[in-house]
């Protein structure tokens, strides 16, 4: 009788060339000549667990730098409107009145131009004359014009047809008690008178003071609208000064003032007034 005997199935073998799944070892074949080296071939070889433990930490860092990027691509193409709130503010303060200027007009005429300039010279001279009689501290004396005249129109001092010498001065006093008499003077002699201004000597500093109220003024104001409304004020976006003024309760600001009741006979004070209006953020 013969015997047959069950042969024990054998092992499988296994390649050294083929990664076990189920080891935590990784495997790495080097790339034959007909293959192409890659970098990623060890990455894509090993074990998940151990890919995540060597490339987590720069996978992480790399999506945060990716997304950082996108965020501030996004914000330069199209960056989310300021809010933001525009306020008028008022800087005023009252300073002793020094100082007097004198804004004077005239008009002389002849009948080419050669003749009317001769007679708008001589007339301004003549002005000068009076004027100096009051020691002014400053003169400024206008650009003149020479512009032909209509024979039909009616103009004090420039003759019928010809040419008219326009022309002017601005004159200042740091002694205001004659200027009543000068006024006078001037108007008697046809000149006008078109505004007299008191102002302080100082008013360079005067102005930097007011305009500096004025700017807290405006942020005073937009930070109770801001606490109104539940949030806070940023910074100044924007800012410009109106016209600033200087004025007093008795300043003539009319014309060839003819009595002496149209003149103020003397000032105390002058009130120096800044205006600017401001645009600030919003938080």
């Amino acid at each position: 009788m013969i015997e047959y005997k069950r042969k024990k199935p054998e092992k499988p073998m296994i390649d050294s060339t083929t990664p076990n799944l189920n080891s935590t070892e990784s495997y790495y074949t080097a790339p034959t000549s007909n293959q192409v080296a890659s970098p990623f071939i060890p990455v894509l070889t090993q074990n998940p667990r151990e890919f995540f433990q060597r490339y987590g930490l720069r996978l992480f860092l790399g999506l945060i730098v990716i997304v950082g990027s996108l965020y501030v691509l996004k914000n330069t193409l199209s960056p989310a409107p300021i809010r933001s709130v525009t306020i008028v503010g008022v800087g005023t303060k009252r300073v002793a009145a020094d100082k007097v200027s004198l804004i004077l007009t005239f008009i002389a005429g002849g009948t080419n131009r050669s003749e009317a300039l001769a007679n708008g010279d001589a007339e301004y001279q003549k002005i000068m004359a009076i004027i100096q009689e009051f020691n002014p501290s400053e003169t400024n004396k206008a650009p003149y014009q020479l512009v032909p005249r209509d024979a039909s129109g009616s103009v004090a001092n420039a003759l019928s047809g010809g040419y008219q010498y326009v022309s002017g001065a601005q004159v200042s006093f740091e002694d205001q008690s004659r200027i009543n008499d000068l006024i006078t003077i001037l108007n008697n002699e046809e000149v006008n008178v078109a505004q007299i201004q008191y102002m302080t000597k100082d008013e360079t500093k005067v102005s930097e003071e007011v305009r500096k109220l004025a700017v807290i003024d405006a942020r005073e104001k937009a930070e109770q609208i801001a606490q109104a409304s539940g949030v806070r004020v940023g910074k100044i976006l924007s800012i410009a000064e109106q016209q600033s003024n200087a004025e007093t309760g008795n300043t003539v600001t009319v014309s060839a003032a003819k009595t002496e009741d149209q003149i103020p006979s003397e000032f105390n004070d002058v009130e120096i007034q800044v205006v600017v209006t401001a645009s600030f953020e919003l938080k």
